[in-house]
């Protein structure tokens, strides 16, 4: 009896496409087919490189591959993901530690989860706009993330596909196609000054918080950020000189780096600031140089969450949890700078103070401050010209 034939067929490979040379086909094993164009690679070898299912697909490919070839240029592959890239442009990218930070954190928890494994050229507006509105939180706090939170890890983005351009992956950067109306926004918060008598009442509120007094008051004496006042050491405190060196910052990853601009720089001590720190010094005990200044329970780096758990409810025990909005820890910073520079001290001398590179920066800082002094001081210096 004989047995039928169960010959396997054999699917075809790279071949011509009639009537369009230098585009080829595979076949699938679900009947369809594969089209190809033939690419020479950076290293001088030519392989097949796989398209899509539509040979208008492959038409477009072959024109651009074309038209680079003419010119001399490097093909790059169009089968490269966008986590393919990330290597690559974590080493050209050129950028602030803290931006370093910043960025990497948008791309474990926002990037490539959802488009890591997208290839680069697939990356169309309309991909993006739906990547978008898909953004989360991952801080389990409630409520949407921010529009401010998406501009931020949309630049992200945006950063990683403008090397994709530079690497002749993509002719350009979708992010920039993106219409201002689908583009989020970053709002700027505008700073909230403590006025009289709202200073002594944040630091009674610290009352049942009592190791936050003097990290609240060395922030306002010494116009420090939270990264900075959690990353003081005893070492960076010189008495004898009366300067601070501001020397690194502690994250929110937790770890330490280099405060904001990447380098070091001293302060000077003033008189308030030193008063604080004689005194919490005494309280401390024994201590080695590189003890954090303001430690937690167990003597570690005081991390931001706790810090602001902490501030919160000091905020609201001491009334600043009220319009126009709640006083933030930032705030410090800005009232610092404000009362400075309104107080008599110049603005470059502010601008060294507060560690910023320019002095726009720093005047970006500075608040009116109601006071008729102020107004006694404008009349005498303006009646000197009569």
């Amino acid at each position: 009896v004989s047995m039928p034939s169960h010959a396997s067929t054999t699917l075809a490979r790279h071949k011509p496409v009639p009537k369009h040379p230098g585009i080829y086909y595979s076949e699938r094993k679900n009947g369809g087919k594969s089209f190809e164009v033939r690419v020479t690679g950076s290293d001088g070898v030519r392989r097949y490189e796989t398209v899509g299912p539509r040979l208008d697909q492959a038409k477009a490919r072959l024109a651009e591959v074309t038209y680079k070839q003419v010119r001399g240029d490097v093909v790059a592959s169009a089968t490269i993901t966008l986590s393919d890239l990330l290597p690559e442009w974590r080493a050209a990218r050129d950028v602030k530690p803290r931006t370093v930070e910043t960025q990497e954190l948008h791309v474990r928890l926002h990037i490539k989860p959802r488009l890591g494994r997208m290839k680069v050229r697939d990356l169309n507006r309309a991909a993006i706009q739906v990547w978008l509105n898909g953004l989360r939180r991952h801080d389990g706090k409630p409520g949407p993330l921010s529009t401010g939170s998406k501009a931020l890890i949309l630049a992200t983005l945006s950063s990683i596909l403008d090397f994709a351009v530079d690497a002749d992956v993509i002719g350009s950067n979708p992010v920039k196609a993106l219409g201002r109306k689908a583009k989020p926004r970053q709002g700027t918060i505008e700073a909230r000054i403590l006025g009289e008598g709202e200073f002594e009442a944040l630091l009674a509120g610290c009352e049942r918080v009592p190791w936050l007094r003097p990290m609240i008051q060395a922030t306002y004496f010494g116009a420090l950020r939270l990264s900075e006042v959690t990353g003081l050491t005893w070492q960076d405190v010189d008495f004898e000189r009366n300067k601070i060196n501001v020397r690194q910052a502690l994250g929110k990853d937790g770890n330490i780096g280099t405060p904001k601009g990447g380098k070091a720089l001293e302060i000077d001590l003033l008189p308030e600031m030193r008063k604080v720190l004689v005194e919490h010094r005494l309280r401390a005990g024994a201590v080695s140089p590189d003890t954090p200044v303001f430690p937690n329970t167990e003597g570690r780096w005081c991390q931001h969450g706790i810090v602001d758990r902490a501030f919160r409810k000091a905020r609201e025990r001491g009334g600043l949890s009220t319009e126009p909005r709640s006083f933030r820890f930032h705030d410090l910073r800005h009232t610092s700078i404000s009362r400075l520079v309104n107080g008599g001290a110049s603005p470059a001398w502010a601008q060294r103070f507060a560690r910023h590179a320019n002095l726009v920066t720093t005047l970006g800082y500075v608040h009116n401050v109601e006071s008729e002094e102020h107004v006694e001081t404008a009349a005498a210096a303006l009646a000197g010209l009569s």
